[in-house]
């Protein structure tokens, strides 16, 4: 996901690297919630940051698009967040045929980002 990331790169900038194990799995998780900052500014994007990773996470557990979202995740390429993006901006899927997900110019529906983003993963 984008947001873990950001996340993952501001920890490098300020030199903080974690290096137990695969990132954000279960002990990844748990050192994240423990690191605290001596500034209360630099605690403060860092507890802004790891929020939206986890506000990410919950809306994917619990939204009506979940089973789409985690059906478009197993596609290379597709996160939870651009599976989203896919999912609320183009609604019905029905609009589709085989044919015309591949092909820009026989695709007159939907909006040019989303066709786009079914392009560069086809």
């Amino acid at each position: 996901m984008p947001a873990r990331h950001r996340l993952s790169n501001w920890l490098l900038r300020h030199e903080i690297v974690y290096s137990d194990g695969q990132a954000w799995a279960g002990a990844h998780d748990a050192w994240a919630r423990r690191q605290r900052f001596g500034s209360p500014l630099v605690q403060a994007t860092f507890d802004e940051g790891y929020d939206s990773v986890v506000t990410i996470a919950a809306m994917d557990a619990d939204s009506p698009w979940t089973g789409t979202v985690h059906r478009l995740g197993c596609l290379r390429g597709i996160s939870t967040l651009t599976g989203f993006a896919l999912v609320v901006e183009i609604g019905g899927w029905s609009r589709f045929t085989g044919n015309s997900i591949g092909a820009i110019r026989e695709t007159p529906m939907g909006s040019h980002h989303d066709r786009r983003r079914l392009v560069l993963l086809a």
